[in-house]
């Protein structure tokens, strides 16, 4: 059964999206072959709403751009986020199950809106959430390493875009703050922890594309 409005806004809040902050989540879209497209995303919430920027060279965005149904999957597992964010280099990939990644703590099942603007790299389309499953039941602690490394992937994201490229300034930039996310993770992390794995995987990666730390 599909949620109200109401409910949609009272999950939004419950699961931690406020209103015009941006979230760290995982996309899920169909490719026009029928398989699924997982990507690391930001979604920024407008009241019962949430919107993505894809970059215009992404899958994500040839998909969104068909307007088919979508899934935002939330997770803090580090070792999810890298894998889908760089799935051409990381050989396992997490599982798709009914468009939803069977490992993701929640989804929200959405529909894709018209894409609303647009610049030289990327493009913003709404989502207007449907329905939610809740699939881990308990609440999780927070850890700094955890984040770090989420955030580092995500930087990391930018400076695979920028190297080729050739923005070279953007991509030392990026660097340094990933130099400073590894950094936190060695001093707050154990070295078999997800983060501690995602930061190894993370400099190898960096390493093959030459914009190694």
């Amino acid at each position: 059964m599909l949620m109200n409005e109401a409910q949609v806004t009272d999950s939004l809040s419950k699961l931690g999206f406020s209103q015009e902050c941006i979230a760290e989540i995982i996309l899920v879209t169909r490719n026009q072959d029928g398989s699924f497209n997982a990507a690391p995303m930001g979604v920024t919430r407008k009241g019962a709403t949430l919107s993505v920027q894809p970059f215009k060279t992404s899958q994500t965005y040839e998909n969104l751009m068909r307007g088919e149904p979508v899934s935002i999957n939330i997770s803090t597992d580090p070792i999810l986020f890298l894998a889908t964010a760089f799935k051409d280099e990381i050989d396992d990939q997490p599982t798709i199950d009914e468009m939803g990644l069977r490992d993701a703590d929640a989804i929200i099942y959405s529909e894709t809106g018209g894409m609303q603007n647009e610049s030289e790299l990327r493009a913003t389309f709404s989502l207007s959430p449907k329905d939610v499953v809740i699939k881990s039941p308990y609440p999780t602690v927070f850890r700094r390493g955890r984040s770090e490394a989420i955030e580092a992937i995500i930087h990391a994201t930018r400076i695979q875009v920028f190297h080729n490229q050739s923005q070279d300034t953007k991509v030392l930039k990026l660097k340094e703050k990933v130099r400073d996310n590894l950094n936190v993770i060695t001093k707050v992390s154990s070295e078999g922890s997800p983060e501690a794995i995602t930061a190894k995987k993370l400099l190898f990666l960096m390493e093959k594309w030459g914009v190694a730390i």
